[in-house]
């Protein structure tokens, strides 16, 4: 009964050293801004439609990663002809690419 016991300890604190870092929410008031120029002017936008799957433990760095998912036609500036521009071959080429994922190598 007692090697049982320890077997089972023994197992239950090995599952939880091999757990998988907690999932993270993201916010959904957060924004996912750019800056660029466009004749010579600056500018910053904003991407409407994204999301982002994080997995994150500071004490298990190795197992912790991002991937972050943006929909590129959803850049907007404010400006007419800034956003008229965003989704063409000049900038995102929205149409051939319409995904852009950055996935985390290292935390």
């Amino acid at each position: 009964m007692r090697m049982t016991v320890l077997i089972l300890a023994f197992l239950l604190s090995a599952s939880a050293v091999a757990a998988a870092p907690p999932q993270w929410t993201v916010d959904p008031a957060s924004k996912l801004q750019f800056q660029g120029r466009l004749n010579g002017d600056a500018f910053t936008g904003t991407f409407r439609r994204w999301s982002a799957a994080i997995v994150f433990d500071p004490n298990a760095l190795a197992a912790s990663k991002a991937v972050v998912t943006v929909d590129v036609g959803s850049a907007a500036t404010g400006d007419a002809d800034q956003d008229q521009a965003l989704p063409s071959n000049d900038w995102f080429a929205a149409q051939r690419f319409p995904k852009a994922v950055f996935t985390t190598t290292a935390i």
